[in-house]
């Protein structure tokens, strides 16, 4: 008994080295920044890191001008041929995709390195959140785990989040641009890489302590500073077809865009709200644009063309398949065929045939869909059109289900061979 006793003493003993084994000690390290992230966001990153360690730690991470015989957090591009004399690691030019980086540990002769290496300067602010998301800290000491190096991808290009300083959040419209400038930057710590700002809602609010117009611009520069996208969300809600409501409109958007120091994308909405007819909204967005260009030329004016001409394909779309309603219950099943036969049999499919794969599953909506428009749209006398829904699903989930069965099975047997 006391054998045994006295084994779990020395493995309670041993647990905690065990478990620090991969921690590096970053108390006493110095950051060392390639001069090639272009500026304001190299600056950012440093001061991101220094004063969010600092927060947390009490100390400051120093930032170097070369190499020294300390440990060193690194942070370069891979298009760096080396930093500072020293030479990136040579799988660094992994990084194809953008926004991608690679945090690397390495002992080289005198040089103990944390590399944080991103494909572009936004692959390296995203190096610099992660370090500081997944570090451990307590009063005057950092650390970090081996563990959460690696090369990291973005799964989407687009990581965006909405901040519009009006009443609706119950939060932002009370905030200083401090405020937001702190939630955008850890937002970034995060992988945010685009702010979408709401600056022409002209609710009422009491509270708000600085007004609209100063916020928007202010998270218009906080987005330079850190190289984000700045977009906004500007519906045409007043009546263009009044003379002196259009030209009102366009000189307010016109004065918002002067003063934004960085804007890349203007998102007009179609509706929701705005109810102006395509005919006098794409005109409008046409003279938008080109009072875009002034001030910001390589702007993208999005959703408006797009969202029009998929509007009116629906319309027409929904016109024809009315042509020859006779009832309301006809209508109902008509339509029911149409977009629910599609989202049924894709749902049996997905839930009977669990190893069904994403591209099996997709050929089989492009057969339901090209027999459910037959049934619906064309002209068909062969079956009821009460039928479309049954026969569109039925035709979905055996096209994916075969599919799987046939290609599917093959597949594995070369894996397992």
């Amino acid at each position: 008994m006391k054998k045994i006793f006295n084994c779990f003493i020395i493995l309670w003993l041993l647990l905690p080295l065990g478990l620090y084994a991969g921690e590096i000690d970053l108390s006493h390290a110095s950051l060392l920044v390639s001069k090639s992230i272009r500026e304001p966001v190299r600056s950012s990153i440093i001061a991101m890191m220094q004063e969010e360690i600092n927060k947390r730690t009490g100390f400051k991470l120093e930032s170097a001008q070369k190499w020294n015989n300390s440990l060193t957090i690194a942070l370069a591009k891979t298009s760096d041929s080396d930093l500072y004399g020293l030479s990136l690691p040579s799988d660094a030019r992994q990084l194809a995709k953008a926004e991608s980086f690679k945090i690397e540990y390495q002992t080289n002769g005198r040089h103990t390195t944390l590399w944080l290496i991103g494909a572009d300067d936004r692959g390296v602010l995203f190096a610099a959140g992660h370090l500081l998301r997944t570090s451990f800290y307590q009063k005057n000491q950092m650390s970090f785990n081996r563990n959460n190096e690696g090369l990291f991808e973005p799964t989407d290009s687009i990581r965006g989040h909405q901040l519009g300083y009006r009443p609706l959040p119950n939060t932002y419209d009370l905030w200083t641009g401090a405020q937001f400038e702190q939630y955008i930057r850890e937002l970034v710590i995060f992988g945010t890489n685009s702010i979408e700002a709401v600056p022409t809602d002209n609710a009422p609010d009491s509270i708000m302590k600085t007004p609209k117009d100063t916020i928007n611009y202010y998270i218009s520069r906080v987005c330079q500073k850190y190289g984000l996208d700045y977009w906004i969300w500007t519906p045409a809600e007043v009546d263009l077809t009044d003379p002196a409501a259009y030209q009102k409109e366009l000189q307010r958007d016109e004065a918002f865009y002067s003063h934004c120091p960085k804007l890349d994308n203007v998102f007009v909405p179609g509706g929701d709200p705005g109810s102006n007819h395509p005919k006098y909204l794409l005109p409008f967005l046409k003279k938008l644009s080109e009072i875009l260009k002034k001030y910001h030329p390589s702007t993208g004016m999005s959703v408006l063309y797009l969202t029009s001409f998929l509007l009116g394909v629906l319309g027409i779309g929904l016109g024809l398949a009315m042509m020859s309603v006779q009832s309301a219950l006809e209508a109902w099943w008509k339509l029911a065929g149409i977009f629910s036969g599609g989202m049924l049999g894709l749902f049996l499919l997905g839930y009977l045939g669990r190893n069904v794969k994403s591209v099996y599953a997709a050929i089989g909506v492009v057969c339901g869909v090209i027999l459910i428009s037959w049934m619906s749209l064309g002209h068909n006398v062969i079956f009821h059109n009460y039928l479309t829904i049954v026969f569109g699903t039925i035709l979905i989930f055996m096209v994916g289900f075969l599919l799987s069965i046939f290609f599917g099975k093959k597949k594995d047997k070369v894996l397992t061979d």
